[in-house]
């Protein structure tokens, strides 16, 4: 950031899912010579791809929210959860985009409702450090965490369930709790480590050294 302008002065970035995959096309950024709280000139566009079952009931419950989840399969790009509701419930899907992160389409969408799956944020968590994010599992005598599947950056199948999407992996961090949840490095050793706040006191859980699930 420039301190004479306020100017970010990064021109290009390019992102990688890890040191031996295939990188992204890199994104340019072009500026123009205005002062600071000048308009912007974004553009909006819209979503194409998005096929969901049903159509919204706007008389019952907010219709549809979006929300960036974590990078489940480890090609550099967030998946997005979806939530709708209409006449027979709330519906519950993961979205994938397209090949190259095209932010205009989406390669894939599946119905995972009434799974663990979840549409909140802070529900994925990249564990074991090795790019790809996990889904923390409530419920049980312990957390466990929901690990993708398929090989990294591989297309969402149109009939992928949640069992083939992902695989459970049992931990020894308490799971009957009333209380909150809360992924970090803590500690400072460079690894996720899980806070567990309650009422009457504060658990935290520390990532092994090996820091594999």
């Amino acid at each position: 950031m420039s301190f004479y302008s306020g100017r970010l002065l990064m021109m290009s970035m390019r992102e990688c899912a890890g040191a031996q995959s295939p990188c992204h096309d890199a994104t340019n950024f072009t500026y123009a010579d205005d002062l600071i709280g000048s308009s912007s000139n974004f553009t909006v566009s819209q979503i194409t791809g998005l096929s969901l079952a049903s159509n919204s009931d706007q008389s019952t419950a907010p219709p549809r929210s979006f929300h960036s989840i974590g990078d489940l399969d480890g090609d550099g790009t967030r998946e997005l959860a979806i939530s709708t509701t209409d006449s027979a419930g709330t519906h519950t899907y993961l979205a994938q985009f397209g090949p190259n992160r095209s932010a205009s389409a989406l390669g894939a969408v599946v119905d995972l409702s009434n799974t663990a799956f979840s549409i909140e944020p802070t529900a994925y968590v990249d564990i074991d450090g090795d790019g790809r994010a996990k889904l923390i599992q409530y419920g049980g005598t312990t957390l466990s965490f929901g690990v993708w599947n398929l090989a990294r950056g591989t297309p969402i199948p149109a009939n992928g369930t949640f069992s083939s999407l992902f695989t459970t992996v049992n931990s020894n961090i308490p799971g009957n709790i009333t209380g909150e949840i809360y992924p970090g490095d803590f500690d400072g050793d460079g690894r996720i480590d899980i806070a567990l706040v309650r009422s009457d006191t504060v658990n935290c859980s520390n990532t092994p050294g090996n820091r594999g699930l």
